[in-house]
């Protein structure tokens, strides 16, 4: 619940524009490993299908 919070807040600091959240290298490494996280999750649930 804390990351939505903060997600939240962010958004509305800044009227909705979602490019904040990609401006800061934090942010944006943060990001990039979680999309990097997701794709693999489902490569390997692929991977077990098949």
């Amino acid at each position: 619940p804390m990351a939505e919070e903060n997600l939240n807040r962010a958004l509305l600091v800044s009227n909705n524009n979602w490019a904040v959240l990609v401006q800061r290298p934090i942010s944006l490494t943060f990001l990039l490993l979680s999309a990097l996280s997701i794709g693999l999750a489902l490569y390997n649930v692929k991977k077990k299908e098949a």
